[in-house]
């Protein structure tokens, strides 16, 4: 009868190969899955992490916060996902969404190992919602990815 009303903003992305959307409560399982798998690999360019990111019940707080984050329109945090949503196929991260004249926000991502050097890239999230800037570390030894976007541009 009554229906729950999120002040989370509505954003998904569909292609033929992947959804991109936000994070919601249900993705610990994904999140935890995608870290655990790609730990090493990620290791060079990630932060310290520690145990918890690889458990779902470690990111059951994360996921808590990071709602709240959405609500405020602070950071919007994407997972990129297979077309039937059933893994994390890469992350991409807004963070510290400044507004006013300024708009503009770090952004940071990885994509999965195993899914590296097909092509597939973060699109669309500029445009749903304007910023003038995205800054990203990027590390231009970031292996295949980094050459498949070189190659696209």
């Amino acid at each position: 009868m009554f229906g729950y009303r999120s002040s989370v903003p509505k954003i998904r992305l569909t292609t033929d190969r992947m959804v991109v959307r936000l994070v919601h409560d249900r993705d610990a399982w994904r999140l935890a899955d995608y870290y655990a798998e790609n730990r090493q690999f990620l290791k060079p360019w990630e932060p310290v992490r520690d145990d918890s990111h690889c458990y779902p019940s470690g990111w059951q707080a994360r996921l808590s916060m990071i709602n709240e984050f959405h609500k405020q329109g602070t950071a919007f945090y994407f997972a990129l996902l297979d077309p039937e949503e059933k893994e994390i196929i890469g992350v991409a991260n807004f963070s510290n969404v400044v507004r006013g004249s300024f708009h503009a926000c770090y952004l940071g991502y990885s994509i999965g190992q195993k899914w590296q050097g097909q092509g597939d890239d973060v699109r669309g999230a500029l445009q749903r919602y304007p910023l003038h800037a995205a800054h990203a570390a990027h590390s231009s030894d970031y292996g295949q990815l980094h050459a498949a976007q070189s190659a696209q541009r």
